[in-house]
C-alpha cells in the first residue's frame, strides 16, 4: 500500500512539474513594464493616453502592447528604439467588410469567424480572422479578399 502512494505520489509530482514547465513556456514572452524601453513607453503613452489593461510581449527585438482603450481592445507593436511598426484593433465580425466575409467562406466553408481585427502596417490595412474548429486557424486577408497567410495553432 505503501509503494502505491509513493507512485502517486510521484506521479502527481513529475504531471506538476511538467504542466509548470509548459506553462513558463506558454509565457516566455510576457515582459513586466520595467522591462519596456523608455522609447517605447514614451511613444506608447503619448499614441495612447488612458489606455488600460496592458499587457507586454517580446518577440526579438520588438514589443507588443494589447490593451483597451475606450471600451475597445488594441494592440500595437513598437521597434526597441520607439518606432511603430503596427497597430490593430478587434473588431465585430459583423462590421467585416463583404469581401473578407465571403472569402473566409470560399476558402474554409466548414468553419466560421470567431473573431477578427483591423491591422495596419506600412500604410496597409489587413484583416486578422480566427476560424472556428481544431487545430484553431489563423488567417490575414487584404481588403479585397486575398489571402495572404494563414497558420494554423496547436
Amino acid at each position: 500500500m505503501k509503494t502505491i502512494k509513493n507512485n502517486i505520489l510521484a506521479i502527481l509530482l513529475i504531471t506538476a512539474v511538467t504542466l509548470g514547465v509548459k506553462a513558463q513556456d506558454k509565457n516566455k514572452d510576457v515582459v513586466s513594464i520595467e522591462e519596456i524601453p523608455q522609447d517605447v513607453m514614451t511613444t506608447f503613452n503619448s499614441a495612447f493616453p488612458e489606455s488600460s489593461e496592458m499587457q507586454w510581449t517580446r518577440k526579438d527585438d520588438n514589443y507588443k502592447v494589447t490593451f483597451t482603450r475606450e471600451g475597445m481592445q488594441y494592440h500595437a507593436m513598437y521597434n526597441a528604439s520607439g518606432n511603430l511598426i503596427s497597430q490593430g484593433q478587434k473588431v465585430e465580425v459583423s462590421t467585416l467588410p463583404a469581401e473578407i466575409i465571403n472569402a473566409a467562406t470560399r476558402d474554409y466553408p466548414e468553419r466560421s469567424i470567431a473573431e477578427s481585427h483591423v491591422i495596419r502596417k506600412d500604410d496597409q490595412t489587413t484583416y486578422k480572422i480566427r476560424l472556428s474548429g481544431s487545430p484553431e486557424l489563423k488567417v490575414i486577408y487584404s481588403p479585397d479578399g486575398t489571402k495572404l497567410k494563414d497558420k494554423a495553432d496547436d
